[in-house]
């Protein structure tokens, strides 16, 4: 045959050779999507690609994704680092990532040379030491690309794991992969029916490009076929390519072959499809050269020589490696020049074709000797390997043992817990449960139990997890085995359901082993939160957190000692005691020096952050927030990560800072769980600036989904929505917001009902509700929302004295602390004070009032307050001017069209020229202006000169 050709591919090597070429040569990589279906020529474009990359100096890695049983967590991504541990050029660029080098060495033995003399702390919380284990492949991947162009080859997408394709959307977030360019093939026939779906963040990622390779037509079909068997082809032996191939490039290569071969399909046989064609090649090998393909079919796509001679037994190394030599001439296998003693079958689709065609009961033996072969493996050679046999132990069928088989898919599922691949996990679990179950072995199957329970806990499936956990635990016990019984009390759960369930096992574990023990002070500190927050238990919640503390602090456990801290800071946040709660946020950040845990630094950001806000120190809660949200990412606990995005959304609309509540809506992901929560906000800010149609549009999609919670804090998101627009449908979702929260067992979400339900008697001149509400918040520390409602409430119960007064400490406060938004209302209601009760401030005004509460809410863009505002005016019997400029300002406005500068403008009225910019600083707020020119052409427009 003729060298490998590439037909009818011109538009789709166009693409590649430009990826090729851009590797390297711009600041930021990219994905390149590659799909099309089995045989279509993925494979082939990519040898291509990488022959560019190597002409362009670009370091290349090919890593293989794939469907076998016995492939472990996170492979294609071992694939690739396995090489880059080689290479003692790109090791030393990764120097600046040392807890990176050794957390990866902690989960995969075959690195732990590469992380000698390093040591890393566990994360306190596991499912972060999942994020911090898939950052470090990110984080060493991108410290190379930054020094050096990295090329990555990933194909058969479509089999990888989660935690896999976690990996690769984490290189792909925004910006993007400095320097490292990804392209990866997806097999687009299986793709519907596996869990990978190209996400938001791929193809949203920088430089993303899709390919899709379709079928060749028939001319191109015939002139590749004639390109490879290197002869001239009688015409209707190339009608027969395209009757028997449809275009397969595959199937084209694999009729030329037999071709070459002289494997006749004359005399009226034609084979049906081109499998027949591998099977037709296949009979004219002896039996003893189709015995070592068929063990190499059965060990996987990709098998090693050492591997191979001892399953086989083959004494004789150089009679096997002939044998092998015979497959690749036949085009079956093929040689890994970047892996020596590796071999792999030129495509997954020749694999499957050797592998269904042997006999079951031959087919069963294979797989038994070879999961036998491994077990003998050297203890420390069997580590990352337990999956490979389980999966030999499981196809090995009527020639396996049972009891075997139970005790590697365990092993294997504790591998594949240890690698945060929980999919992977339960399937393991399962497996040895059956297994276990059917032989009788009740410890085994206790442990399978309780793996599949902890499989399934972060996976979502909380109700399934807790029974089998539940289930495991009386097993244990009924046992005698106490300790095991005592470690399904450590499993965590994040969702309402899964804690509360695990309280009943929470206390029988307390009862089984000493309370003052570190494992009793763990189950202790997770009882005490599910107690406290869960169950509104607060005064039992505290005592259990304050027993767990004091065994961490007296056994110098760090890790626990903040996990303590850092459910203290919930509970006291979630009872609305503040001081506590700050103390709490305080010494999870002392305790950051000694144990690494991001979850607990995000909680006690945030909540510092929302204080400082309060306290007017705006660039220290600016701080707060940037290191809440870097913690929250490093968790990789998306709710964490939605909840920064509704603090600093509050924070802004406090600011009335309208960009960054922009940005921070735009930014943040729908797929997170809770992004309603953003979404909720984000409609009560478009209504504060008068966007009526985002705000109802944004509003309109948040009531359409279901509440987190039952006692969901909604409450808090909607009191100044129903106060801006006085719509009927917007005060009865806060009044139902409100009904929920205060049915609520946490502290603090029923006060968010409690403001809720306050501000909507102001509005409604309810007294009877004002008193129930301002009775509520009278007797305990108040939060800025609140501080604000009182002196509302005050006034509309009758307490006018205290209420002026209360009102102007107020807005002094306020606007000391640049705490704008609330400061523009509060001069509002404080205005509506003074307009019916004049005589408590006589030397005030009340036009003059409501001009300066007019004016900050204009400059802050606050348009609906402006017209509440306006009515305000009219009630008071005021004729206003256009824009409601004072006589003055129109002075001063008619002086600035006429192009009189500051100077002339003072000299012409008899004031000072900084009196004249005040006068141009409120024109310009009232008219919605930035500059002079602006300012007289709207003067011009509107008659105002």
């Amino acid at each position: 045959m003729s060298e490998d050709s590439i037909v009818g591919r011109t538009e789709e090597l166009a693409i590649i050779r430009k990826v090729a070429g851009r590797v390297g040569s711009s600041k930021f990589g990219g994905l390149t999507l590659v799909k099309g279906i089995a045989g279509v020529g993925k494979t082939r474009l990519m040898e291509e690609l990488a022959s560019d990359a190597v002409k362009n100096d670009v370091a290349s890695v090919w890593a293989h994704c794939s469907n076998d049983d016995g492939v472990p967590a996170l492979w294609p991504w071992v694939q690739v680092l396995r090489k880059l541990v080689t290479d003692a050029e790109l090791i030393r660029l990764t120097n600046s990532q040392p807890s990176s080098i050794q957390r990866l060495a902690n989960h995969f033995p075959e690195f732990i040379n590469w992380g000698v003399g390093l040591s890393v702390h566990g994360s306190v919380d596991p499912y972060t030491e999942k994020f911090l284990l898939l950052d470090s492949i990110r984080t060493i991947i991108i410290d190379i690309g930054k020094s050096h162009p990295l090329l990555i080859i990933m194909e058969d997408l479509q089999w990888a794991d989660d935690s896999s394709i976690s990996v690769l959307e984490m290189i792909l977030e925004s910006p993007g992969p400095e320097g490292v360019e990804l392209v990866v093939t997806v097999r687009d026939d299986v793709l519907a029916a596996h869990r990978y779906i190209p996400s938001r963040t791929i193809t949203g990622s920088v430089n993303f490009a899709s390919v899709v390779l379709n079928d060749l037509n028939q001319s191109d079909s015939e002139t590749l076929f004639a390109d490879l068997v290197g002869e001239s082809v009688a015409e209707d032996s190339l009608a027969d390519v395209w009757a028997i191939t449809h275009g397969n490039p595959l199937f084209i290569r694999e009729y030329a072959s037999s071709w070459v071969r002289g494997i006749a399909f004359g005399d009226g046989y034609v084979p049906s499809s081109a499998i027949e064609t591998i099977e037709s090649r296949l009979s004219v090998v002896s039996v003893e050269k189709l015995a070592v393909i068929e063990y190499g079919a059965v060990l996987g796509n990709e098998f090693d020589f050492a591997r191979l001679a001892a399953v086989m037994k083959t004494p004789d190394r150089h009679d096997l490696a002939v044998k092998i030599g015979n497959g690749i001439e036949l085009g079956l296998i093929e040689e890994r020049p970047e892996s020596p003693g590796w071999f792999k079958f030129t495509h997954e689709v020749i694999r499957r074709v050797i592998y269904d065609r042997i006999p079951n009961s031959h087919r069963a033996t294979i797989h038994r000797e070879i999961a036998e072969t491994l077990e003998n493996l050297p203890g420390e050679s069997t580590t990352g390997h337990a999956a490979e046999i389980s999966a030999h132990w499981q196809r090995a069928g009527v020639a396996g043992d049972l009891e075997r088989s139970a005790h590697w898919a365990l092993r294997a599922g504790r591998e594949a817990l240890d690698s945060f691949s929980f999919n992977n996990a339960h399937d393991h679990f399962e497996h040895a449960r059956q297994a276990a179950h059917q032989i009788g072995a009740k410890n085994v199957e206790a442990e399978a139990n309780a793996g599949v329970g902890e499989s399934l806990a972060p996976l979502g499936r909380e109700e399934e997890a807790i029974k089998y956990l539940t289930l495991a635990f009386d097993q244990f016990l009924e046992s005698g085995l106490v300790d095991r019984a005592v470690q399904i009390g450590q499993v965590n759960f994040t969702g309402t359901y899964g804690q509360l369930a695990m309280v009943p096992i929470y206390e029988r574990c307390l009862d089984l082993i000493e309370a003052d023990s570190l494992v009793g002070a763990r189950i202790q500190s997770h009882l005490a939160r599910v107690v406290a927050i869960e169950m509104g238990d607060f005064k039992r919640g505290r005592a259990l957190l304050k027993s767990a503390s004091r065994i961490a602090r007296k056994s110098r456990d760090h890790h626990l000692e903040s996990i303590a801290a850092g459910y203290g800071v919930q509970i006291a946040a979630f009872a609305a005691e503040w001081s506590e709660c700050i103390a709490y946020c305080e010494r999870v950040f002392e305790l950051q020096s000694d144990v690494d845990d991001p979850y607990s630094v995000s909680i006690a950001g945030m909540l510092l952050a929302g204080f400082r806000v309060g306290e007017g120190r705006h660039k220290e809660s600016d701080a707060l927030m940037a290191r809440s949200r870097r913690s929250a990412e490093r968790s990789g606990n998306k709710l964490r990560i939605v909840s920064c995005d509704l603090l600093e959304l509050r924070i802004a609309h406090s600011r009335c800072e309208w960009d960054r509540v922009d940005r921070v809506i735009s930014n943040t992901s729908p797929e997170y769980p809770s992004a309603d929560r953003v979404v909720a906000m984000s409609a009560l800010c478009h209504h504060l600036v008068g966007n009526t149609t985002a705000g109802d549009a944004a509003l309109e999609r948040f009531l359409i989904l279901p509440p987190e919670t039952p006692e969901s804090p909604d409450a808090q998101y909607f009191p100044f929505l129903a106060r801006s627009t006085k719509n009927s449908e917007h005060i009865a979702i806060v009044k139902d917001a409100a009904v929920i929260a205060e049915k609520s067992r946490a502290e603090y979400i029923r006060r968010r009902g409690v403001v809720a339900k306050g501000w909507m008697a102001v509005e409604e001149d309810d007294i009877e509700t004002g008193k129930d509400a301002m009775e509520d918040l009278q007797s305990a520390e108040l939060l800025q929302d609140e501080i604000s409602l009182l002196p509302a409430l005050e006034f509309l119960c009758g307490d006018i004295d205290k209420a002026a007064t209360d009102f102007e400490e107020l807005i002094e406060s306020l606007h000391i602390k640049g705490i704008l938004f609330y400061e523009a209302w509060a001069r509002f209601d404080f205005a509506r004070l003074l307009a019916t009760h004049q005589e408590v401030r006589p030397d005030i005004q009340p036009k003059n009032y409501v001009s300066e509460a007019r004016a900050l809410a204009l400059k802050l863009g606050l348009i609906p307050l402006v017209a509440r505002l306006d009515e305000l005016l009219d009630s008071l019997g005021i004729v206003r001017t256009p824009f409601d400029l004072t006589r003055r300002e129109i002075d001063v406005l008619t002086l600035v069209a006429h192009g009189s500068t500051n100077k002339e403008i003072a000299d012409s009225l008899f004031v000072s020229p900084h009196t004249v910019n005040r006068h141009l600083g409120n024109l310009f707020t009232k008219l919605g202006v930035s500059n002079r020119a602006a300012a007289t052409d709207l003067a011009h427009q509107r008659n105002l000169v």
